[in-house]
């Protein structure tokens, strides 16, 4: 590519004679533009068009005036003409149904106009003749003009029609991708091969001349002969022309030039599998984007020299990416800039955007939340200078009347008729009243007026888009209007107004005027604007937009080839290249255009149905051709350990993903005699139903069972919550009733309940405590305060044990307990005490376990957690004795009756289903030892 634009730039800067440049897409007009700027300083001398600008613009200059049709003036043409034919009567039979057939006789027709002497028969010849008497056929007419002499230099790949209308213009020279220095015109793919020879023997040709073509057809290179069809026909027809070739061959190095050498010689070596091509598959969409970054970072790491505007990134339809592609490359964890081209002119426009959404309100049911999101659009809020408060006090009005749907006055209940006329009572009245439980202040009048006159006005616009017809002058001033009254100055009207130009006078629905207008809209070409000129460039994979990069990526490669698109109206088979031909032959120069990597990624889970899929038969000939295994399967989220082996093909350079990927590593297990191969994760809930009542533990945890007297704490009163009342306390600003009103407390019983359990434990607090809680989440990097009364830890980690949850009641100078002191008091905050022990340094607090009902203070010298987490796994196998009340006769060496000697809701329960056995209980001998050992302390 280089060379070609070396060359191109020698001619361009020859003379000043007048020069146009045909170019097959932005893609290649920018690249060309680039490289004459590094090598000349400037980037003129030329005007740049596409195939089919180019030729309008040289038959102007020759005088010769065109009238070619456009999808949509055809299209228009074809709504009117198409219920007119007696054969399609059975098959039109609604107005959609007549739009759609349009469509797809027009792209028909599109293409039978590129191809000479085109023989149709039935109603199509009819209609094609009858469409291009009232048009020029674009292959007929440029077959007969005579070009001005004018220098015209075509670049790349560019379809027949416009091929040999350039070539007879004496001044026209073409540069053309070639990526063999041998003769491949002739080449036949073994398919084809196999498909002639069938043909020839049913055609009755003698097997000794099938067996000669076999022979002479039996040498060809794989690759070229399955991608290069295109190409080889093209290199075919430039051999009339005279041509001089500029072949180089690259060093060597890897893989991927060893193939593009084979290439250019034409031959085929055994191949050493390294890390220049590259095959990777992803669960989902989301993910192959999160794999291309990481992929991405590591060849930035590798290489110094590598730029992110040396990557050049392509995916079968670009739009599919484009939220990705912001999200995570956008990202402030590593972000890389980065630019996306080709997108609809609709996706990055927020006028197009609310337009097309209100051609979509047509035929609605007028529900409120369809309606109202159409005032959310940015330009539409701007333009009736409505803000965001006044939305949001807009739907709080329509939520208090009751809105529902529909718009007309037959709809007696929750209409917007009905909703208008209760916004104007509750805007006279001054006080709550049936209408409106908060009347409307006079001050907001001005709101509520805008959005009645929007509404209304939006009401009557698309009651005429629903009920009438009018010409196309008619409708474009009609746009128009309704632009000025919503969205502001529209730019399209004028095309409106040229397609009428080519028509004959004729009334057209609303939802005609739609189509063409969404077909202007949605048109390619757009792009993100660069985030810097040093970016990664996102584009769609289409023919025209390879480009030399030393990086060449492929997302969605599982969807490549596109589809084509078959019709069984078509009634001329040979319409020029098929759009697999093209896409074969784009993977060919992508191929040849890729200077140090090619990557290829897909997704390997379908996001339709969940099932296995494979990448696509290209990527799967190509490594065939290879012999080669270069697949790597990723695993289903950025943090997986995977990606911290030794040996992992890439690595994780995020630090939020390396450090989650950290802690589920595996660990040494070190409970002597407890399974812990794998991480478990405890929260201090579970620590404390353990502490207060192990059968409950073991029937909720292990079991499964919960009985209907258990209730939630946290139910009742959230600790941040506690927490946020005591303070309030301790400061004098406490109103329990005040709360209760404001609805900060639980309802009902629960209100009473809770006001009970807060007075008691307020009660025997100091005046000069500040408390606060603790959340500990595996979220959490760092610790930082979230409130006065709340701090976030990260998860406490103890070996392959993570302890997250809420830890209440905690101050400067220790850990508050608000109980007694005794054996059974304790007992029950014992596991939290031991966790805040842990994390005490972290809030640069005091690791006591403070007892203000009895002014006294329980400091704690050794470590006892590990202890307490190998006898919560021993818990959860069987249920252990050792409740509150039973602990302090136990660690006497006394083991109390199970049945009657502690009354217990659950052990009574238990008792009557024999849940769970006796053989199940865990022997007290047997834990004695390190139940003494865990509560020595307490002792």
């Amino acid at each position: 590519m280089e060379v070609l634009v070396k060359e191109l730039s020698s001619a361009l800067f020859k003379n000043f004679s007048r020069k146009i440049v045909i170019v097959p897409s932005d893609e290649v007009k920018s690249i060309i533009f680039s490289q004459l700027a590094k090598e000349k300083g400037v980037a003129f001398g030329a005007k740049f068009y596409k195939p089919s600008q180019g030729a309008q613009i040289i038959l102007h200059l020759s005088k010769l005036h065109s009238n070619f049709p456009t999808p949509n003036s055809l299209a228009l043409y074809l709504e009117q003409e198409l219920p007119k034919i007696p054969e399609l009567e059975e098959v039109l039979t609604s107005p959609k149904c007549i739009r759609d057939f349009a469509d797809t006789i027009c792209q028909l027709f599109l293409r039978y106009a590129k191809v000479e002497n085109i023989q149709l028969t039935g109603w199509q010849k009819t209609l094609y003749a009858k469409v291009f008497a009232l048009w020029d056929e674009p292959a007929k007419f440029l077959a007969l003009a005579t070009p001005a002499d004018i220098e015209v230099h075509v670049f790349g790949v560019i379809p027949k029609l416009y091929r040999d209308f350039f070539a007879k213009m004496p001044r026209t020279r073409f540069y053309f991708l070639n990526p063999t220095n041998e003769f491949w015109g002739d080449l036949v793919s073994e398919k084809s091969r196999q498909r002639l020879a069938k043909f020839y023997e049913q055609k009755g040709v003698a097997k000794e001349e099938i067996a000669q073509f076999l022979e002479l057809t039996e040498e060809h290179h794989p690759l070229l002969a399955n991608f290069g069809r295109l190409g080889g026909e093209l290199f075919t027809d430039y051999l009339d022309l005279p041509y001089i070739e500029r072949f180089t061959e690259s060093q060597a190095k890897n893989l991927l030039h060893q193939v593009q050498n084979d290439l250019l010689h034409m031959k085929q070596s055994e191949y050493i599998a390294d890390d220049s091509i590259q095959l990777h598959s992803a669960c989902s969409l989301s993910r192959e984007v999160e794999v291309l970054k990481t992929t991405i970072l590591n060849l930035l790491a590798e290489d110094p020299n590598l730029q992110p505007a040396d990557i050049f990134v392509l995916a079968p339809n670009i739009v599919d990416y484009e939220s990705q592609i912001t999200r995570v490359f956008g990202s402030s964890d590593l972000p890389i800039p980065f630019e996306i081209q080709d997108l609809p002119f609709s996706r990055r426009s927020d006028p197009a955007q609310a337009l097309l959404y209100l051609f979509s309100l047509q035929n609605c049911a007028w529900e409120r939340e369809e309606i109202l999101k159409f005032f959310h659009f940015s330009c539409v809020k701007e333009h009736l200078q409505l803000s965001d408060e006044e939305l949001k006090t807009i739907e709080k009005w329509l939520e208090a009347v009751h809105l529902k749907w529909g718009y007309q006055e037959e709809h007696s209940v929750g209409t917007w008729n009905e909703a208008f006329r209760r916004l104007l009572i509750g805007l006279a009245m001054e006080e709550e009243n049936e209408y409106l439980a908060h009347p409307i202040e006079l001050s907001e009048a001005e709101t509520l007026g805008k959005f009645l006159q929007a509404a209304t006005a939006l009401h009557e616009n698309l009651r005429t888009m629903e009920k009438e017809t009018h010409t196309l002058p008619e409708w474009a001033s009609f746009i128009s209007q309704v632009c000025e009254r919503f969205i502001g100055p529209a730019t399209f009207q004028e095309e409106l107004l040229q397609i009428c130009e080519t028509l004959p006078p004729a009334t057209y629905p609303f939802a005609s005027i739609a189509r063409a207008i969404r077909r202007t809209l949605t048109r390619s070409g757009d792009r993100v604007r660069p985030q810097s000129q040093n970016c990664i460039t996102f584009t769609s994979l289409k023919l025209g937009n390879a480009r030399p990069a030393k990086v060449i990526a492929l997302l969605g490669i599982e969807k490549f080839p596109h589809q084509e698109t078959f019709t069984s109206l078509q009634q001329v088979q040979d319409l020029g290249p098929t759009t697999c031909d093209e896409d074969r032959y784009l993977f060919l120069e992508l191929l040849i255009s890729a200077r140090e990597k090619l990557l290829f990624f897909y997704a390997n889970i379908c996001a339709k149905d969940g099932r296995e899929q494979s990448v696509s038969f290209l990527v799967q000939e190509f490594m065939e051709y290879l012999k080669l295994d270069l697949h790597i399967s990723h695993p289903p989220y950025p943090f997986h350990p995977q990606y911290l082996l030794p040996n992992a093909p890439i690595k994780e350079f995020s630090p939020l993903n390396f450090a989650k990927a950290t802690r589920t590593l595996p660990r040494t297990p070190f409970f002597q005699g407890v399974e812990t191969e794998k991480s478990t994760t405890i929260t201090t809930q579970q620590l404390k139903k353990l502490a207060k009542n192990p059968l409950r533990f073991y029937l909720n945890e292990t079991l499964g069972i919960h009985l209907p007297f258990e209730y939630d704490e946290e139910f009742l009163l959230a600790p941040w919550e506690k927490n946020t009342l005591k303070q309030l306390h301790l400061s004098g600003q406490l109103e329990i009733t005040e709360h209760a009103r404001r609805g900060e407390l639980p309802s009902g019983l629960f209100e009473k309940v809770a006001i009970l359990r807060l007075e008691k434990e307020i009660e025997p607090l100091p005046k000069n405590f500040e408390l606060f809680s603790v959340e500990l989440k595996e979220s959490c990097e760092k610790p930082y305060q979230l409130s006065l009364y709340k701090w976030i830890l990260p998860a406490l980690q103890i070996q392959n044990v993570t302890i997250t949850g809420e830890i209440e009641n905690i101050s400067k100078e220790g850990m508050v307990h608000l109980a007694g002191s005794k054996l059974y008091e304790l007992l029950p905050i014992w596991p939290l005490f031991l966790v805040f022990q842990k994390i005490a340094p972290q809030l640069d607090c005091k690791a006591d376990l403070l007892l203000p009902k009895e002014e006294k203070r329980l400091s704690l010298s050794g470590d006892y957690l590990e202890s307490y987490l190998e006898y919560f796994e021993e818990a959860k196998k069987r249920p252990s004795p050792f409740t509150p009340r039973a602990t302090e006769s136990l660690l006497k060496g006394k083991e109390p009756p199970i049945n009657t000697q502690f009354v217990d809701p659950h052990l009574q329960w238990a008792q009557v289903r024999k849940i769970p056995k006796n053989e199940d209980w865990t022997p007290f001998s047997l834990f004695i030892d390190k139940e003494k050992l865990l509560y020595s302390p307490l002792i």
